[in-house]
C-alpha cells in the first residue's frame, strides 16, 4: 500500500511525501467526510489539482465554515473535526481515541 490511489479531496498530507501507510490516512479522510456532512461543503475552495495538492499539504482548509452560526455546531463536534484533520499524523486522533471522543459518545 505505497501507491497514491483515491480521490484527491480525501488524501492526507503525508501521501505526498511517501510516508508509510497507516490508519492515520483513513482518519484524515474521515475528518474530511465529517466536515462535509456537517457543513454541506468541501473544505477547500480550490479545485485545480496542483493548487489543491499544495493546500492539502499545508492543511489549509476553510475551517471557518465550522464556525458558521447558522449551523449551530457544538464545541465538541468542532473539536473532533479539528482533531481528525491535524496535518501532522502524530497529532491526529487514533481510531480508538476518535471513538472515545465526547461527541461520539453523546451520539450513541
Amino acid at each position: 500500500m505505497d501507491r497514491r490511489i483515491g480521490t484527491l479531496l480525501y488524501m492526507a498530507p503525508e501521501l505526498f511525501v511517501k510516508a508509510p501507510y497507516d490508519e492515520m490516512r483513513d482518519i484524515w479522510a474521515i475528518g474530511i467526510l465529517l466536515f462535509m456532512m456537517l457543513t454541506g461543503r468541501v473544505p477547500y475552495k480550490q479545485t485545480e489539482t496542483n493548487r489543491l495538492v499544495r493546500l492539502i499539504k499545508k492543511g489549509a482548509f476553510e475551517m471557518n465554515e465550522l464556525e458558521n452560526p447558522e449551523l449551530n455546531l457544538s464545541t465538541d463536534v468542532k473539536n473532533l473535526v479539528y482533531s481528525l484533520l491535524k496535518v501532522d499524523p502524530k497529532h491526529r486522533l487514533s481510531a480508538k481515541e476518535a471513538l472515545n471522543h465526547p461527541w461520539i459518545i453523546q451520539q450513541t
